[in-house]
This record gives C-alpha cells, sequence and structure tokens, in this order.
C-alpha cells in the first residue's frame, strides 16, 4: 500500500511539473489588430498590440518590435503582473506591401522567452469599381445594373443611382475583390435614356466613383447599349505623382481612346486597350497653383466615354513649366504602362515540354532495356542450339 501512495504521489508530481512547464510556456500572450490591411500607397496604417500575462508570476520587461514599424518601435514595458494586460498602439507608413510580424521578448523564471503573432500583409490599395447597365429583357420593361469590384481591397456602401430612375435600390455594405452586385428597377416610361452613377468608399476612406454605360430605349423592343464602355479615375501616389487610369471592361477592345484634361493640360492616346484590362498614364503637373483638374475619355469616333477629376496640388517651385523629358517619353511609349499579361501561358508551355522530355527520356530508356533483353534472349538460344548440335554429333 506504502508504495502505491508514493507511486500515485510521483505521478502528481510530474503532471504538476508539466503544467506549471505549460504556463510559463506559454506565459505572454501576443494578439494584434490592423485599422485596416490596406492603404493608399505612402498612407498610414494603425496597428493595436494587446499584451497579456497568462502565468502566475510578474514579468519585469518586454520589449515588443515589428518589422512593419521601421524605426517607429513602441516603447519597452515594464512589470507585467499575472493577469494583467496591456495594449500598445502605433502607427505605420505604407509605401509597398509589407507584412507585419510582431514579436514580444521577455523573461520570466530567470529564462528568456518570446511571442509572436502570426504574419499578415498590408497590401497597397488598387480600387477599381466598373459598371455595366442592360435591360432585363427584350421587353425593356426594367434595367439591371451590375457593378464589380476589379481592384484588390474590399470597398464599403456602394450605391447607385440615375438621374431618370432615382436611387437603383438599398446600398451594398461590402463588396470583396471579384465579387459583383447588381440591381434591377422597372423603367417608368418607354423610351429614354440611362446612365447610372456609382459611388463607394475604399478600405482606406477614399472616395471611389464609377459610371456605367448609357443605356437608350428605343420606340421598337431592340435595345441599344453603347460601346466601349470605361471606367476613368484620378488619382496620386505617395511621391506626389499624378496618374490617370483607365479600365476597359469589355467585351471589346478599345482602341485610340484620347485622355485629356478640360483646363489645357494636354492629352494623350491610347492605341489600344484589351477588354478586363487597364492603362495607367502618368500625368504632368505644370501649373504653379493648386487648381481642380478635369479629365475625359473619348473614344476614336469623339464619342465620351468616361470622366474623373482631382484636386491636385501645386506643382513643386522647382518644376520647370515644361514637362520632365523622362516622363513625356513614358507618356509616349506604346503600351502607356498596360499591365503586363500573366505569364500562365509561357508557364503551361514549359510544363508540357518538361512532360514529353520525361516521357522520351523514359521511352529511351525502356526501349533499350528492352532491346538488351531480347538481345541477349537470342544469345541463349543460339548457344543452346549449338550445344545441342554438338551433344548430337557426340551421340553419332
Amino acid at each position: 500500500m506504502r508504495r502505491v501512495l508514493t507511486a500515485v504521489c510521483a505521478a502528481l508530481c510530474v503532471l504538476l511539473a508539466g503544467f506549471s512547464a505549460c504556463a510559463d510556456g506559454e506565459a505572454l500572450l501576443l494578439t494584434r489588430d490592423f485599422s485596416s490591411r490596406y492603404a493608399a500607397r505612402g498612407g498610414w496604417v494603425t496597428l493595436s498590440y494587446t499584451l497579456r500575462n497568462t502565468s502566475s508570476r510578474a514579468i519585469g520587461r518586454v520589449e515588443l518590435t515589428d518589422p512593419l514599424l521601421g524605426d517607429g518601435q513602441p516603447e519597452p514595458i515594464e512589470d507585467l503582473a499575472p493577469g494583467e494586460s496591456r495594449t500598445v498602439v502605433a502607427r505605420a507608413r505604407v509605401v509597398e506591401d509589407a507584412e507585419s510580424a510582431p514579436v514580444a521578448r521577455y523573461t520570466t523564471g530567470g529564462a528568456e522567452k518570446t511571442a509572436a503573432a502570426a504574419p499578415e500583409k498590408v497590401l497597397i490599395e488598387t480600387v477599381s469599381l466598373s459598371a455595366r447597365l442592360t435591360f432585363e429583357t427584350d421587353e425593356e420593361k426594367a434595367v439591371v445594373l451590375r457593378v464589380t469590384n476589379n481592384g484588390n481591397a474590399p470597398v464599403y456602401g456602394v450605391k447607385a443611382s440615375d438621374a431618370a430612375l432615382g436611387d437603383m435600390g438599398e446600398a451594398v455594405d461590402r463588396l470583396d475583390p471579384g465579387e459583383s452586385a447588381a440591381w434591377t428597377r422597372a423603367v417608368p416610361a418607354p423610351g429614354g435614356r440611362y446612365r447610372c452613377a456609382v459611388s463607394a468608399a475604399s478600405s482606406s476612406g477614399r472616395n471611389v466613383t464609377a459610371r456605367s454605360n448609357a443605356l437608350t430605349a428605343r420606340e421598337s423592343s431592340a435595345a441599344s447599349i453603347e460601346p466601349e464602355p470605361v471606367t476613368l479615375m484620378a488619382g496620386m501616389d505617395g511621391d506626389g505623382q499624378l496618374f490617370v487610369t483607365l479600365f476597359n471592361p469589355g467585351p471589346d477592345m478599345l482602341k485610340d481612346v484620347t485622355l485629356r484634361e478640360q483646363n489645357g493640360g494636354g492629352e494623350r492616346v491610347i492605341a489600344f486597350l484589351p477588354a478586363g484590362r487597364s492603362a495607367h498614364v502618368p500625368w504632368p503637373r505644370v501649373s504653379e497653383e493648386a487648381r481642380l483638374m478635369r479629365f475625359e475619355a473619348v473614344s476614336s469616333e469623339g464619342a465620351p466615354l468616361a470622366e474623373a477629376s482631382i484636386a491636385a496640388p501645386a506643382a513643386p517651385a522647382d518644376a520647370s513649366a515644361e514637362p520632365d523629358a523622362d516622363l513625356m517619353d513614358a507618356l509616349d511609349g506604346p503600351s502607356l504602362r498596360m499591365n503586363e499579361p500573366p505569364q500562365t501561358y509561357r508557364a503551361m508551355l514549359f510544363a508540357v515540354m518538361a512532360v514529353m522530355f520525361a516521357v522520351m527520356i523514359v521511352w529511351h530508356i525502356s526501349h533499350r532495356r528492352r532491346r538488351r533483353q531480347a538481345r541477349k534472349a537470342r544469345l541463349r538460344r543460339r548457344q543452346k542450339k549449338q550445344q545441342t548440335r554438338k551433344s548430337g554429333e557426340k551421340t553419332a
């Protein structure tokens, strides 16, 4: 009986020691929250770090680091009592896609330990909405507006309206990248022309606007949809460079589209723009004063396609009245910084060639092996015939 009690006590001591070790191993719990995982280039993201002492021992000093913060690392935390939580708030400026991987280093029980949160990326926000307006049926009794988020970040509060139709319906709270929202609205009277304006808010708080194609109802049952619907946006990057973005949602390719600044800021011509692609055009700022710049896109037939505006600040004091030569060379290029197509077909071709090469090698090896085996079999048959012939001669 005494041996049994001794064994039970020893097992309990081992379990208690294990629990104590586990508790010490997870003494500090680190969590992190973002104000947003998307930011405009050069914008700021607010991060909130929560440190909680889950052990029964006090932690004297905690050093928190995060590569996303760069030189703006927070001050160390002193004297974290058992069960106590502290929250540290920091801001990070985002100039390119980056990753947040916070690590907290501390000492407890005479041993140095670390606590970490799972890495998460903070992305440069790309915002682009496309709107397509069609008739629900050939009878032209209702129109359908479909809005698609072509960017890499969600947009919020998406709503649409038309001068003749009014509000298309209730706003969509959130529209994730690649998702679409649709509204259906009855036509108040036969005939008419409709073109919807779409507005939303980006993750970083910027206003996002888009306009649909123009839809004209005729006296007959045939519907007319204007070709070459596009989306035009104007914005600035973190270095103050002005960009104009033209997006073609399709279904046809755009050719010889003219981008023009309505207040005498020049014009650029895009030779071609395939469906589903966008062209990013850098635009010089030559005005010595801040002003509202209005842009318009005009088709090859001279029909207006889309409009955009931006409150552009004054050009730098050392900037000349003439645009930069390198910038003009970039603007005069044939592609106008059009997004390059993905390398999917090249990768598929490389994979097919690699598989064919591997099959040829395997076939060659197996063919040589079969030929070698056949040659050995013929040699054995020949030797056997010779032995049979010799044994017959001896018998004779």
